[in-house]
């Protein structure tokens, strides 16, 4: 079953397959999924949101697009998420609350694609009409 695409052209929905073969590869072979929901809001990367269970954790896995939209991407936009891991540690180091990164895979290894796992943070996005001005 494909999950339903409600982004921007660049991202890419993956089967419910694939996420499992993501995240038995890198985090746990015996992990189950619980609860999947693709997240919007991203201009890049398509996003899930995971609960698993064997072990129980709520995850959010990024996925870059596919090597077919790389040609409307500037060449910094390809490689970013292999710089996250940095700039997480140095935003933690000042104090500012980001997610602890699970797993990356910037090699390609599981599927065609970057991908990274981060453990869930329960959080508003700033363009949320909930936030005040």
């Amino acid at each position: 079953m494909m999950l339903e695409n409600v982004q921007s052209p660049l991202v890419e929905p993956v089967t419910e397959s694939d996420l499992l073969m993501m995240l038995r590869a890198t985090l746990d072979p015996e992990i189950e999924i619980v609860e999947q929901r693709q997240l919007t809001g991203g201009l890049f990367n398509t996003s899930y949101y995971l609960a698993t269970r064997h072990p129980d954790h709520a995850i959010i896995l990024r996925i870059a697009p596919a090597a077919s939209k790389h040609n409307t991407l500037f060449d910094y936009e390809k490689t970013m998420m292999a710089a996250e891991p940095a700039i997480y540690d140095l935003m933690r180091g000042v104090g500012i609350p980001v997610p602890d990164v699970l797993a990356i895979d910037t090699a390609q290894r599981v599927i065609p694609r970057h991908y990274i796992l981060l453990d869930y943070l329960k959080t508003t996005p700033m363009n949320d009409p909930a936030v005040p001005e």
